[in-house]
C-alpha cells in the first residue's frame, strides 16, 4: 500500500523506508488535512505529553501516525520541537503551543472548529 498515493500525505511514522521518501527526506505532497504534532522528547514526556496525546486522540478520534476518519486531521508524535523548557509542546498547522495543558488542548481544538 502506498499511503501517500492514496491519501496525499505520508505520516511521519510511515516515512522511513517508505516509497514516499526521497533522497533528501520525505517527499511530501501537501496534506489536505490539519497537521497536529505532539512533542515526545524526554522533557515534554515527563511534563505530560502522553496525557496531552491521549486527549487529542479522544478529540480527533484517531491515533498517532493516522489520519482522522473524516480526513480533517493528521496526528503525529515528533521529537525536538525546540520548546524543551516550555513543554509539553504541540504544533497545529505550524502554530506552536507551549506549556500545553488539557484545558489548552480543548480550547485549541474548539477554536479550530469555528
Amino acid at each position: 500500500m502506498n499511503c501517500q498515493a492514496e491519501t496525499g500525505y505520508a505520516p511521519t511514522s510511515l516515512q522511513h523506508g517508505f516509497p514516499a521518501c526521497g533522497e533528501d527526506g520525505p517527499a511530501y505532497v501537501e496534506p489536505m488535512t490539519h497537521v497536529v504534532k505532539v512533542c515526545f522528547c524526554p522533557s515534554c514526556y515527563v511534563r505530560g505529553a502522553a496525557r496531552i496525546l491521549n486527549v487529542i486522540t479522544g478529540i480527533l478520534g484517531t491515533g498517532a501516525g493516522e489520519i482522522s476518519e473524516n480526513g480533517s486531521y493528521t496526528l503525529e508524535t515528533v521529537k525536538r520541537l525546540g520548546g524543551c523548557r516550555s513543554g509539553p509542546v504541540i504544533v497545529v498547522d505550524d502554530e506552536y503551543h507551549f506549556d500545553v495543558t488539557i484545558q489548552k488542548v480543548r480550547e485549541i481544538f474548539r477554536r479550530s472548529e469555528e
